[in-house]
């Protein structure tokens, strides 16, 4: 009788052994599962978490110096300020209402032969046209050409100077504007391509800014597209006689 009483409980305990490893297993296997999900939920919501959080990166504030400027020369005429690191250090540009007035006038504003540089009077959105142009004095008298920025722009012409200072900067009232120096060229004074500053759409801007650098003496690789700038600055050239040099740049 025992015998067969082993024989029964045996067999049963086994299989309660199998059925309670069966739900253990399928219990720690639902539960890895439910865990598996439940950490990477979790790596979900931090992530999500970390995007909403995300800070920006650092903008250093723009300080407008003109304000400054102005009032040292009483002269509400200075819009801008070129700076050439290495070249031209801080550059005061006025704008009158013609391209005449500052070609025999200094930023006080006073009668003087050696005048100032100034913005083309047409230019009437500094921060926003496509073409600005600066023109200024160039002379072959020595003794004033520290008084004379725009005439360290005939230094481009020599190919190692070119390839090494490429760097332009424009400061107008509410922003510094990063321009490349592209190109310098030499042209007949008869020749008044470079004050185009008006366009008619996208590609009339592209082909004009084209055909500007052709035969430049000094170029940077360049491909010019829509959402570009171009500055061009202009001074004398007396070699050879009656021409002009003209700095091409675009916006960085």
């Amino acid at each position: 009788m025992k015998k067969n009483i082993r024989e029964i409980i045996v067999p049963v305990f086994i299989l309660i052994a199998c059925l309670f490893t069966f739900y253990a297993v399928v219990y720690i296997f639902n539960y890895k599962v439910d865990e598996d999900k439940s950490v990477e939920k979790v790596k979900v919501i931090e992530k999500e978490k970390k995007e909403e959080v995300k800070e920006e990166p650092y903008v250093e504030p723009y300080v407008n110096n003109l304000p400054t400027f102005r009032n040292n020369y009483q002269n509400n005429n200075i819009m801008g300020i070129i700076e050439i690191p290495g070249v031209v250090n801080e550059a005061l540009v006025a704008k009158a209402g013609d391209n005449e007035y500052y070609l025999n006038r200094n930023l006080w504003n006073q009668y003087d032969g050696i005048g100032a540089p100034f913005f083309d009077y047409r230019n009437g959105d500094l921060n926003n046209d496509r073409q600005v142009n600066i023109y200024g004095h160039n002379s072959q008298n020595t003794a004033i050409l520290d008084r004379l920025p725009l005439a360290k722009l005939m230094n481009y012409t020599d190919a190692n100077f070119f390839n090494t200072y490429k760097d332009l900067y424009l400061y107008t009232d509410t922003q510094k504007v990063h321009y490349e120096i592209i190109g310098i060229k030499i042209i007949q004074k008869s020749n008044n391509y470079h004050m185009t500053i008006h366009f008619y759409d996208d590609k009339d801007f592209i082909d004009h800014t084209n055909k500007l650098l052709e035969g430049s003496l000094n170029r940077r690789e360049a491909t010019i597209k829509k959402t570009d700038r171009i500055l061009v600055l202009q001074t004398c050239n007396y070699n050879p006689p009656d021409t002009l040099a003209i700095i091409i740049c675009k916006t960085v």
